[in-house]
């Protein structure tokens, strides 16, 4: 029981953290920016992930007192390109199937596996992503009320949300026209 105190303490923390520095991470294995250029594929899987950059490492395991020392996220993407071009090319909303996203966090030396998924939903007015939500739901892998307050921080992440905006923006810039 102390160790899952001492999780939940420490998520909470983190989620502070992140709500302070914005995350500095670098991607791993990612297949999904060749995936997405490729409109020839219908069916589009492809693989991403993250990892802290080192100082932003540095500055959680500081930051944590040395609770926390390193988190990693991976996903396997999975969707449909017509559909998806369907939702852009009609507007008002782009919605991705849920995706399963798997993490590592150190903590203590220890590695908790965290699992969630994200089912973002972007806002399109005028061929443009304008806002967007993640989705985040079903956390698992750690306790109550860590998983809820999880899910809650990276919903409303402003940096998390313009990221994905961001990144929306770049698909429907490179569409095929009808």
């Amino acid at each position: 029981m102390p160790r899952l105190f001492c999780l939940g303490a420490s998520l909470i923390l983190l989620l502070g953290l992140a709500r302070i520095a914005p995350a500095q991470v670098r991607l791993e294995g990612d297949t999904c920016s060749q995936a997405f250029a490729d409109s020839r594929q219908e069916a589009v899987t492809c693989h991403t992930g993250f990892r802290l950059a080192p100082s932003q490492r540095a500055d959680l395991e500081k930051a944590s007192y040395g609770l926390l020392s390193d988190l990693a996220c991976s996903a396997d993407i999975h969707y449909q390109r017509s559909q998806l071009l369907r939702q852009a090319r009609a507007g008002g909303e782009l919605q991705l199937p849920p995706q399963t996203v798997h993490c590592r966090l150190l903590a203590q030396g220890q590695p908790f596996h965290v699992r969630f998924e994200v089912a973002p939903h972007v806002r399109i007015t005028k061929g443009r992503a304008v806002d967007a939500d993640l989705g985040v739901r079903q956390v698992t892998g750690i306790p109550e009320p860590a998983a809820s307050l999880v899910a809650e921080v990276l919903n409303n992440d402003q940096g998390l949300r313009r990221n994905v905006v961001q990144a929306a923006n770049g698909l429907l810039a490179n569409l095929p026209r009808r």
